[in-house]
């Protein structure tokens, strides 16, 4: 089961927020061409205007899906999901 809530995605990228995490969000991006380093905890990518433009504008269309409250799990329904997973095991 995945834990990512997709807020916009596009050619070559995903924006995402993992359901456990209300204080982040998360990208995903395909580098084909260009440079992508990390060194010292610094990411470094190069990437064509028209690219980066296209990721901020995703951000900026779907920054209101952002959830910031934590994600709570009712833990009676946690317990019959788990029981019916066994079952059919």
């Amino acid at each position: 089961m995945s834990t990512k809530s997709t807020l916009s995605h596009g050619e070559g990228f995903h924006i995402y927020q993992e359901i456990e995490d209300s204080e982040r969000v998360y990208l995903q991006v395909k580098v084909d061409r260009g440079l992508v380093m990390l060194s010292d905890n610094h990411l470094t990518l190069s990437l064509e205007p028209d690219f980066l433009t296209a990721l901020a504008e995703a951000w900026l269309s779907s920054k209101d899906r952002f959830d910031h409250e934590p994600f709570q799990v009712d833990s009676q329904v946690l317990v019959d999901y788990l029981e019916a997973f066994d079952k059919k095991k």
